[in-house]
């Protein structure tokens, strides 16, 4: 893999745990905010607290903190990271989840359940994917819990009777945000495999994910004798359709490649762009024949589409090696070069045509 194509997946990934890191903020400010008029619907005036001052210190100030919190965290993500390493911008985000919690923590410390949203930002330690941090997190939780524990014994902040209501609300409130970052952090994690192992151009899995898939399958073959079939298709005289129509219109004519295996692929099949006009597939439980059959249609349908060019409608066809696998190979790439000797065949025998090796 270039370095290119190893920062571009890099800064991917970067955005993506970013894109977790304030969307799970964002949902807990209004869980928080949520929490924080409930509790003011079922707040009763006494002579220490108006109904106005609770709602000055209950209510606007934290949210007026959180959110100032959470903008400042949305700027220097999206403006401050081109700038900084990626460990600052992880240690930035770290801290600034902190304080979000610290603002509930501090200001509800009359609450005794509240203390338990200290541990809230350990839950987003796997987005950071760094062994150090969680040594800093867990240390940072202790820290405040114990200014807290100071915090309640100075009673340096006077608070309204605590009730039970005031503890289940909190309770559930908690449940509501765990859940929300636990959820977030599933989504992201699927988004972030969806995108590491599919190709930008095509959305076809990109080279990696076709061996992953391949090797799988050869073991599949070893311990159930599972057997599947391959193909690799390349597109005929591509080199001179850039050269003529420019790369703008050959990566139309690869996606219309892509768009054909995608309606030829079964629920079990799996199609690649394996890298520039090649494409590969994999057919599971598909003898040689079978797949003969399956790329002979990609061929056919592929040859029929109209891409249309500054010269008008044009058609273009793609030669098909196929192989089955019959027998255990050392590696992927042994198997993998007996389809692609079947293409090479196909392309001396006239192109547009598939070839086979059994």
């Amino acid at each position: 893999m270039s370095q290119t194509e190893k920062g571009r997946r890099r800064q991917l990934e970067v955005d993506i745990w970013d894109g977790v890191i304030i969307g799970s903020m964002w949902r807990v400010y209004i869980i928080c905010m949520v929490v924080e008029l409930t509790k003011l619907a079922v707040f009763r005036v006494g002579e220490d607290y108006s109904y106005q001052k609770y709602l000055a210190l209950y209510f606007a100030l934290p949210s007026v903190m959180q959110g100032a919190l959470l903008l400042f965290l949305k700027f220097f993500i999206y403006n401050a990271k081109e700038r900084c390493k990626d460990l600052t911008v992880d240690l930035v985000s770290v801290i600034t989840c902190n304080l979000f919690a610290c603002v509930t923590v501090f200001i509800h410390a009359g609450v005794q359940m509240v203390g338990m949203a200290l541990i809230m930002p350990i839950s987003l330690l796997s987005v950071y994917r760094r062994r150090g941090l969680v040594r800093i997190q867990l240390a940072i939780t202790v820290f405040m819990y114990f200014l807290l524990c100071v915090w309640r014994y100075l009673e340096w902040w006077s608070y309204p009777p605590e009730t039970i209501l005031d503890n289940m609300i909190v309770f559930v409130a908690m449940a509501c945000a765990y859940a929300v970052i636990e959820e977030q952090v599933r989504k992201s994690s699927l988004q972030r495999d969806a995108q590491v192992w599919k190709d930008s151009l095509t959305q076809l899995y990109n080279h990696e994910a076709f061996y992953e898939e391949l090797e799988n399958y050869m073991e599949k073959f070893k311990t159930d004798n599972e057997y599947f079939s391959i193909l690799v298709a390349d597109i005929d005289n591509f080199k001179s359709v850039n050269d003529t129509y420019g790369h703008a219109y050959g990566d139309e004519v690869i996606r219309a490649v892509a768009r054909v295996m995608n309606e030829n692929c079964g629920s079990r099949d799996f199609a690649a762009r394996y890298g520039g006009e090649e494409f590969a597939m994999i057919f599971p439980g598909k003898r040689v024949s079978e797949a003969v059959l399956a790329a002979e249609k990609i061929r056919r349908d592929f040859a029929s589409c109209s891409i249309v060019s500054k010269d008008g409608p044009k058609s273009f066809t793609i030669s098909i090696g196929v192989a089955e696998y019959t027998r255990t190979y050392r590696t992927s790439s042994s198997f993998f070069e007996e389809a692609d000797t079947a293409l090479y065949r196909a392309k001396a025998d006239g192109k547009n045509r598939v070839c086979c090796k059994k």
